[in-house]
């Protein structure tokens, strides 16, 4: 009976890391822009995401999407934050500050006639400033964002070997975009790199 080899223990300080597969980039750096970046982490995603604004083409890891889209949700949301808190605070003086219109009296009881109105969230200095604030910054992160994101959408499409135009369907109500985020959420296929570029490997 001979005894089964037994692959040696790593040696102190020995790097135990498997290689990069083949078409992607490595994990440790920024890696190749040209290739997808497996296990990016937050400040890698990002990076990548702004280094490529405007590139349609390649491929992007679930790592490089899913880091970048819980950026721009927490950027999104501050924004919308400012406006509810302006409208919160506009609707409870509005609420406590009617405004009164005295149409005249009724000659039976000689009691004065009104209507009672909201004068209107924007009436109020504090809350306007802050709903105004939070439409400015939402625009801004929108037109930051919108170009290098949709971009970005298409390099994932095509590293779960679909083409870029799938993103479409997002155009569809209400089920559209909840697709999309479901081709977001695929494991990458090989067969992708045909959408890199020529000698990007």
């Amino acid at each position: 009976m001979t005894n089964s080899p037994q692959s040696p223990l790593p040696a102190p300080g020995q790097d135990t890391h498997q290689a990069p597969v083949a078409g992607t980039a490595a994990a440790g750096s920024l890696g190749d822009l040209a290739l997808p970046l497996r296990g990016a982490r937050p400040k890698q995603a990002v990076s990548r995401f702004l280094k490529k604004y405007s590139v349609f083409s390649g491929r992007a890891s679930r790592s490089e999407f899913w880091w970048v889209y819980l950026v721009v949700a927490i950027a999104m949301a501050i924004p919308y934050a400012l406006i509810i808190i302006g409208m919160s605070i506009g609707l409870a003086w509005a609420a406590a500050n009617p405004k009164i219109t005295e149409f005249g009296v009724d000659q039976t009881t000689g009691e004065a006639i009104t209507l009672e109105q909201s004068p209107g969230i924007m009436n109020h200095a504090p809350a306007a400033t802050l709903i105004w604030l939070g439409l400015a910054l939402l625009v801004v992160v929108f037109l930051a964002v919108i170009v290098p994101m949709l971009a970005l959408m298409v390099r994932r499409l095509h590293d779960v070997n679909m083409p870029g135009a799938l993103l479409f369907i997002a155009l569809v109500p209400f089920a559209g975009p909840l697709i999309v985020l479901v081709f977001m959420l695929l494991e990458a296929k090989p067969e992708g790199a045909r959408f890199d570029a020529v000698g990007a490997h």
